[in-house]
């Protein structure tokens, strides 16, 4: 089954590629700013397997920059936040 590639996934590429670009112009500050960028890109990219996988049972996440970066600084706890937000507060 070849991957779907979707609109979400160019935006997300694109916004990785301004963060990544705003983090070499902050040379000073380059150590938060990376920091932000790699727990951004790891959420995002945790929400992906997460749908990759879920999908078999009918559950998704949505991939954006902002539950990207809740999953990336919170971890565990963020993505059970989501999900409680996703399938218990607003079904």
């Amino acid at each position: 089954m070849p991957l779907k590639f979707e609109f979400n996934m160019i935006v997300y590429i694109l916004i990785v590629v301004i963060l990544g670009t705003s983090a070499v112009m902050f040379k000073s500050k380059r150590g938060k700013v990376l920091g932000i960028v790699v727990r951004f890109i790891l959420g995002g990219a945790f929400i992906y397997l997460f749908n990759l996988i879920a999908k078999f049972v009918n559950v998704s996440l949505p991939l954006n920059p902002i539950t990207a970066l809740i999953i990336g600084f919170l971890e565990v706890p963020g993505f059970a936040l989501l999900l409680i937000l996703r399938y218990v507060i607003y079904p």
